[in-house]
C-alpha cells in the first residue's frame, strides 16, 4: 500500500489515519508483520510531512471506520481506488471534534509503530594512536589485518554486548537482536566519512534483500581506503604518533543498535574519565568496573597493530567517532601533518604544534 493517502496536511492541521490490525488486512491483505512494517513506514512518512513545513502542525490520529468512510465517500464523486482518499477523509474527520468523539468511541486502542526494531546501521570508527618509525611502517599501515586476529577480536567484542541477542529478521524492515562485522584494515582519516556512508549504506539494502552481515564478520576494504601519512616531504623526522582507525559495524534492531553504541561510548569515555578528577565521587567507580574490558581492548588492539610490524601508541588515545566527528579529526590532522613539515625545518617550533592531542612527535 501507499502511506502516503495515510498521512494529509492541510495547512497547520496533520491528519494520520489508524487502522486496526483486521481492518488493514481485510483493505490490503498480508500479514501481522506487514501491518507493523506499515506502521513503520506511516510513522516516517509523518516525520517527513512535519519537516516539509516550518509553521507548527497540529497532529490528529484519527481512528478509521470503514461505515463511516463509505458513507463519507458515497456522497462524493471521487474518481479511482477509494483507498487513496483515506487521507482526506481523515482530514475532515480531525477538523470536526464531535466526529472525533464519536470515532474514538468505537476505536479507543489505537496501535504505537514498532521503531525501535527498524532496520539500523552505525559505522563506527575507532581511533588507534599508531607510532610511525620510518617510510616502511607509513607503508605498513595498509596491509590487511590477520583474520584469525579480528575474528578474536570479534569474539570479544560480541561477548562485551552479550546482553544484545543475536540478529533474526522479522520482515524486509525490520528485525530483533545485533550483528556486528569490522573492516579488515585500518583506515586512514581522511577516509572515514565516505567509507562509513557507503558501509550503511550497503548493510542496510542487504538487511531489506534479507541479507545479513558475512558470518565471520570481516568487510574486506580496498587498499584505496586506508592510504598513509605523506612522508615525502624533504626533513620530515621520525618517529610520529598518528591516528588510524578500525571501522566496526553495528547492524539490527534500532534499540540494539543504540543500546550497543552506549557500551562501546562508555568503554572509550573510561580511559579519561577514570584517569580524571570527578566532581561527583560516585562518577568514577561506575566507569572503574570496566577495568577488565579496557585492557582486553588494548590486547587486542595492541596485537593487530603490532602484526603489522607497528608500534601502539598510548590508549588514552583512543576515541570512538562517528564518520561526521571523524571527517572533522582528519581535518585536524591534516593541518597538524603540515605543522609537523614546518616544525621539522624549524630549530624552534611553536609550542602549539609541540602539544597535539592526535598527531605529534614522540620523544
Amino acid at each position: 500500500m501507499n502511506v502516503l493517502y495515510t498521512v494529509a496536511r492541510r495547512g497547520s492541521l496533520v491528519a494520520v489515519v489508524e487502522y486496526t490490525p483486521e481492518t488493514f488486512q481485510r483493505l490490503f491483505g498480508g500479514t501481522v508483520e506487514d501491518f507493523k512494517d506499515f506502521l513503520v513506514l506511516r510513522q516516517e512518512q509523518l516525520r517527513k510531512v512535519l519537516e516539509s513545513d516550518s509553521q507548527p502542525s497540529r497532529v490528529v490520529h484519527v481512528p478509521f471506520l470503514e461505515p463511516c468512510f463509505e458513507q463519507w465517500l458515497a456522497a462524493r464523486s471521487l474518481p479511482g481506488d477509494p483507498r487513496q482518499w483515506h487521507g482526506r477523509w481523515a482530514l475532515e474527520a480531525a477538523a470536526d471534534p464531535d466526529f472525533m468523539s464519536h470515532l474514538s468511541a468505537q476505536i479507543s486502542l489505537l496501535y504505537d509503530p514498532p521503531m525501535e526494531e527498524r532496520f539500523d546501521c552505525v559505522v563506527w570508527c575507532l581511533m588507534l594512536p599508531v607510532i610511525i618509525r620510518n617510510k616502511d611502517d607509513a607503508m605498513a599501515i595498509t596491509r590487511p589485518l590477520p583474520r584469525h586476529s579480528l575474528a578474536s577480536f570479534l569474539a570479544w567484542l560480541r561477548g562485551f554486548l552479550r546482553d544484545c541477542p543475536a540478529f533474526v529478521p522479522l520482515s524486509r524492515l525490520r528485525g530483533r537482536g545485533l550483528t556486528l562485522a569490522t573492516g579488515d584494515r585500518l583506515v586512514c582519516p581522511a577516509a572515514t566519512a565516505n567509507l562509513a556512508s557507503m558501509l550503511e549504506a550497503r548493510v542496510l539494502r542487504g538487511m531489506a534483500a534479507g541479507e545479513g552481515l558475512p558470518e565471520h564478520g570481516l568487510i574486506t576494504l580496498h587498499r584505496s581506503w586506508c592510504g598513509y601519512l605523506d612522508l615525502k616531504h624533504k626533513g620530515t623526522e621520525f618517529p610520529l604518533l598518528y591516528p588510524v582507525f578500525l571501522p566496526l559495524i553495528l547492524a539490527g534492531a534500532g534499540a540494539e543498535v543504540q543500546f550497543a553504541t552506549n557500551r562501546l561510548q562508555l568503554l572509550v569515555l573510561s580511559y579519561h574519565i577514570a584517569h580524571s578528577p570527578l566532581d561527583d565521587p560516585s562518577f568514577g567507580p561506575y566507569y572503574m568496573h570496566l577495568h577488565g574490558d579496557r585492557l582486553a581492548l588494548e590486547e587486542h588492539v595492541g596485537g593487530m597493530v603490532s602484526s603489522l610490524g607497528l608500534k601502539g601508541g598510548d590508549p588514552d588515545l583512543y576515541g570512538l567517532f562517528s564518520d561526521r566527528d571523524a571527517a572533522k579529526a582528519a581535518e585536524v590532522v591534516g593541518e597538524e601533518c603540515a605543522d609537523l613539515v614546518e616544525e621539522a625545518a624549524d630549530p624552534e617550533p611553536p609550542a602549539k604544534t609541540r602539544h597535539k592531542a592526535h598527531l605529534r612527535r614522540v620523544k
